[in-house]
């Protein structure tokens, strides 16, 4: 059964399958000031693991807006979240 997810206004969406190669709560002052939070927890998985579902091309980021299959998923930005 695959993981799902996405940003919260739902423009983006991925599947993950695919067994988790590393996981860890991160302390570091980059991702704390990044989530603000006191903490953060991430996995990683392999690339071919990854599947973006749906993506508004408005929505992305990035500058090659072109081929989303062959960006990490972390590349990947919602223009609609990161507004401040």
């Amino acid at each position: 059964m695959p993981l799902t997810g996405g940003c919260h206004c739902g423009a983006i969406r991925y599947e993950v399958n695919g067994d988790m190669m590393v996981h860890a709560l991160c302390h570091c002052a980059d991702c704390r000031r990044h989530s603000g939070a006191p903490m953060v927890g991430w996995a990683m998985y392999s690339l071919k693991a990854v599947k973006v579902v749906r993506v508004s091309r408005r929505s992305i980021n990035h500058p090659n807006m072109d081929d989303v299959t062959s960006v990490p998923i972390a590349a990947l930005g919602c223009s609609t979240a990161t507004k401040t």
